[in-house]
């Protein structure tokens, strides 16, 4: 008689508990779904979640579908039950924003995607192409490339070698055929003629590319909460909205000020040289604090969503994805180490500015070529 008073006594209760169940389970199977399409966890981690899940379930999915148990332990069921639909739904967002921002970053047309020499990204070595485009705003738009630089990975070494090449480097465009211009001037003929320019330069492939702007910049320092960099001059930036300081030594900078850090050359001697200097600081401080797993767990969210319309890139959702399982299952303390590549100033007509008059252009140095060359192999091969 007892029993049955206890399965009665609360009958409104028991049908609250039991849609609840119901959205309960629609949530546990949620989750376990988005862990299995996003596919960005190690595969311990990956199966660890869904255990984690299907026990959950198990121990509390009955308890709130059935009237038989206790009141007592449908409440307690009932609050934990809720706690882990909050955890799902936090989870949940940072996986729908990671499948977002794949689809966003990696959206690219077939003549973009056969340019990639694809590799296995965590077994073989590769150089990844970045090219700054000079403007804020809209990735796709065109124009010139301000930031060339050749990052070479090793992933077995667990080495970055960031290689710059000068904005005013005299090329040979593709397009064109293979008339002299300037490499900032590829740019607004496309990343093909970029890459294709770099790669009859130097004589090595440009695995993948990375398109990136101003915006980029700017979004990316904040979502992370700033960078430090050790400034190798005190000075003052000139030619921009937004006058800024910096001194000789380290300096924390937010979004706005990495930017103007890394495009002032007027300030210095050998101005276009430093700037590609100060570029790798900027990049290499960036790599260091993404990479690092307080930043990817606290920050995971905000640079996501912080760069995903800034960015542009012939990786394969795969491919970052194998990227990211690596990072999160070894958390390798990369080594990075920069190079610049140097040539002489003078003055030549270019294809893009006509054949009215000669600019300024930076002549290559052909031994400068052949020692960032050699280092990117040597890197290459993990010695």
């Amino acid at each position: 008689m007892s029993k049955t008073k206890n399965k009665t006594k609360h009958p409104v209760f028991a049908v609250i508990t039991r849609i609840w169940s119901l959205l309960f389970l629609a949530a546990s199977g949620g989750i376990a779904y988005l862990m299995y399409y996003a596919d960005i966890l190690p595969a311990k981690y990956q199966y660890g979640g869904y255990a984690a899940i299907g026990v959950c379930f198990l121990i509390l999915f009955p308890a709130l579908f059935f009237k038989r148990f206790k009141m007592s332990r449908k409440v307690i069921c009932l609050v934990l039950s809720i706690a882990l639909v909050g955890c799902y739904a936090y989870g949940g967002n940072y996986l729908y924003k990671t499948v977002k921002f794949f689809s966003k970053i990696t959206k690219i047309n077939t003549a973009d995607s056969s340019l990639a020499k694809r590799v296995s990204v965590t077994d073989d070595s590769y150089n990844i192409y970045i090219s700054g485009i000079d403007i804020t705003g809209n990735i796709d738009t065109v124009s010139r490339s301000d930031v060339n630089m050749i990052v070479t990975v090793n992933p077995k070494t667990h080495k970055i070698l960031l290689t710059s090449i000068p904005r005013d480097y005299l090329i040979k465009l593709p397009s064109a055929n293979y008339a002299s211009d300037k490499l900032t001037h590829t740019g607004a003929y496309g990343i093909d003629d970029t890459l294709g320019a770099v790669e009859d330069l130097l004589g090595i492939d440009m695995n993948y590319y990375v398109k990136v702007n101003y915006s980029t910049v700017l979004k990316l320092v904040d979502s992370i909460g700033g960078i430090d960099v050790n400034s190798d001059y005190t000075f003052t930036t000139s030619g921009m909205k937004s006058i800024y300081t910096f001194n000789k030594g380290m300096n924390h900078l937010n979004g706005k000020q990495a930017l103007a850090f890394a495009r002032e050359r007027h300030s210095f001697p050998d101005g276009d040289i430093q700037r590609n200097k100060n570029q790798q600081k900027v990049m290499q401080a960036v790599l260091k604090k993404v990479s690092s797993s307080k930043t990817l767990i606290m920050k995971y969210s905000d640079i996501l969503g912080g760069i995903q319309d800034y960015m542009k890139t012939n990786f394969t959702g795969t491919e970052i994805r194998d990227l990211i399982k690596m990072q999160v299952r070894d958390m390798p303390n990369w080594k990075i180490t920069k190079q610049n590549m140097v040539g002489t100033d003078s003055t030549e007509f270019c294809y893009s500015t006509g054949a009215d008059q000669e600019v300024s252009v930076v002549v290559p140095d052909a031994t400068s070529m052949e020692k960032a060359v050699t280092k990117i192999k040597q890197v290459e091969s993990g010695k």
